[in-house]
């Protein structure tokens, strides 16, 4: 064989190695199978965008693309603080089996808090919500915002300590492109639409057992 057509071979195998570690996660997924019933998307207003301005929100979206109806516990607004203060009662009792968890950005945006103490309140989130048998779909926020980076590989990091399933960058693309949203932070249905196409890319599987 030549060796210009076996480089290149060698070439495409290697970048289809690549494109596999990029979607397959290299750790356990906890509680795979979980128990529960309902799948819960739980966050800010990322996820619950304002009632009555006409656009579709990522849970909605993604609900039709899986079959499954989806409980939205988003809350405008919310920090993770005010996510765990609420967590009893809008996930834990609501008989979890998966939830997908977008949250963080709040804290950064309003409080300031480090990046290190905003994944200490997300992993007491995670785990909560793990110590209920259920699964979770950690979404990451790991993109550049109006006041400097945020995540950095964290959420990541995060994910594969708990056993999560794990949505990189779910804003990449979106922030910058004022086609994607309805003012500098959130999506309009164009921007929830790939926000949910991602999440089903790497959850998919789990959500539609």
């Amino acid at each position: 064989m030549k060796r210009g057509p076996f480089l290149g071979i060698l070439i495409a195998v290697a970048i289809l190695f690549v494109v596999w570690l990029r979607h397959e996660p290299s750790w356990d997924i906890k509680n795979d199978p979980p128990s529960g019933t309902n799948i819960i998307a739980l966050g800010d207003s990322l996820t619950q965008l304002p009632p009555g301005i006409g656009e579709r929100t990522y849970p909605e979206i993604l609900s039709d693309m899986i079959g499954k109806p989806i409980i939205n516990a988003g809350v405008s607004g919310n920090t993770t603080a005010q996510v765990l203060q609420r967590l009893e009662r809008d996930v834990l009792a609501r008989d979890p089996k998966i939830v997908l968890v977008l949250i963080g950005g709040n804290d950064f945006l309003k409080e300031r808090r480090p990046i290190d103490d905003i994944i200490g309140s997300i992993r007491e989130i995670i785990l909560q919500i793990q110590g209920k048998g259920a699964m979770v779909v950690l979404v990451g926020l790991e993109v550049p915002t109006p006041l400097g980076g945020f995540g950095g590989n964290k959420f990541r990091d995060l994910a594969a300590e708990t056993g999560a399933v794990y949505v990189p960058t779910i804003m990449k693309g979106i922030l910058d492109n004022p086609g994607l949203r309805l003012d500098p932070i959130h999506p309009n249905t164009a921007g929830a639409k790939i926000m949910a196409e991602r999440i089903e890319e790497r959850a998919g599987e789990y959500l539609r057992r």
